[in-house]
């Protein structure tokens, strides 16, 4: 009897190219050019390597094991551990969601209103996240083969109108900034990153076939450069002014000669990512109940997303106004625990599996002679 999976290979590889990028072309280029300067990318390249990295340990467990993350959990840590791993994950899924929900929300009031819009302007974002939240893990995929072809479509537009006012001389010379500030900048941006996370809870739902790893691997890659190339174009054209630009992606082709004439063409590029935004800033609050889901897992699943997102409205609305403390409280206490459990976790999650299922693959050969 064949298993009915909730996604494809496909599907997952759209959606790293899909969702990953876009949620980092916002707040994050001025932040990480406050500390690294002309060489933000490699900042950015750093903290990609470790992400690729968690990346290749949870592809190898998925072609190893090929269980759901939640039944691996189950199995290393119990059915105690398990609630306490999943409530840590679902607490790090919704410190991950403050920062992109607040920076698209300043966004959109700063640039799309010429005069300050009604409190509720943002609410109709919520109740799509609530509809999301109340479907299975098939409606990432789905959504993914949509929306890759409006965010590739929206980061065409916006390089294609920007690289010309892009002075490359700018990043030059290249590792001028000292290695402390590097370090500082990947350290103080992993709220933006982690995103090999997504994968440990895709393991299981999806038939891993011959050389899917490679096609993740291929596809997480691109989404990668793309962030990388975005840092790059940056720095070219903003140079010692970037860490001010906080509103970056409509004031990038700003000055092309073809906005004069079309009276804003690039909009429609903004307009485009801004949609498939929508969906990205879902996404940790999906998971953020998913896990609280296998935690509370006597509670009615729309009890769970109605305060889930009642929380998220509350700080929402109620701390926008103070969005830089947010940020730096973020920054302070919450930037070691995506590093632990977005990258230090998954890591070492997989070589205990691995591990004990080669030790038992050894046990097992030894016992048959």
């Amino acid at each position: 009897m064949n298993r009915e999976y909730d996604l494809k290979t496909r599907q997952i590889c759209m959606f790293f190219v899909a969702f990953l990028p876009i949620s980092k072309l916002f707040m994050m280029p001025s932040v990480l050019s406050s500390f690294s300067k002309n060489d933000m990318w490699i900042s950015a390249l750093m903290l990609s390597l470790l992400d690729i990295f968690t990346l290749l340990c949870i592809i190898l467990l998925s072609e190893k094991t090929g269980k759901t993350f939640f039944d691996l959990i189950n199995e290393l840590f119990g059915i105690v551990g398990g609630k306490i791993i999943f409530f840590l994950y679902a607490l790090y899924f919704f410190a991950k969601s403050i920062l992109p929900i607040m920076e698209q929300k300043n966004y959109i009031e700063q640039t799309l209103y010429e005069i300050a819009p009604s409190p509720l302007f943002f609410l109709p974002f919520f109740f799509l996240a609530f509809f999301i939240c109340t479907k299975k893990l098939r409606i990432i995929g789905r959504v993914s083969d949509v929306m890759f072809f409006f965010s590739i479509l929206g980061v065409i537009i916006l390089f294609a109108l920007s690289i010309k006012n892009a002075e490359i001389d700018a990043i030059f010379p290249i590792a001028r900034t000292s290695g402390k500030n590097l370090f500082s900048g990947s350290y103080y941006v992993s709220s933006w990153f982690n995103d090999c996370i997504y994968l440990l809870f895709f393991i299981g739902h999806f038939k891993h076939r011959k050389n899917d790893g490679k096609k993740i691997f291929l596809f997480y890659s691109l989404s990668i450069i793309i962030v990388i190339a975005f840092c790059i174009l940056f720095y070219c054209i903003f140079s010692y002014v970037a860490d001010r630009q906080v509103v970056a992606l409509s004031q990038l082709s700003e000055y092309h000669s073809v906005i004069n004439h079309s009276g804003r063409f690039d909009n429609i590029g903004i307009i485009l990512i801004l949609f498939s935004a929508s969906f990205s800033m879902a996404f940790p609050i999906y998971f953020c109940v998913l896990c609280l889901k296998n935690v509370f897992t006597k509670l009615d699943k729309k009890i769970i997303i109605f305060t889930v997102i009642t929380f998220e409205i509350i700080i929402h609305y109620f701390l926008y106004a103070y969005l830089k403390t947010v940020r730096e409280i973020i920054f302070t206490f919450f930037c070691p625990y995506f590093l632990i459990f977005g990258n230090l976790m998954p890591i070492l999650i997989s070589v205990i599996i691995l591990s004990k299922r080669k030790n038992y693959e050894v046990n097992y050969k030894v016992y048959q002679k």
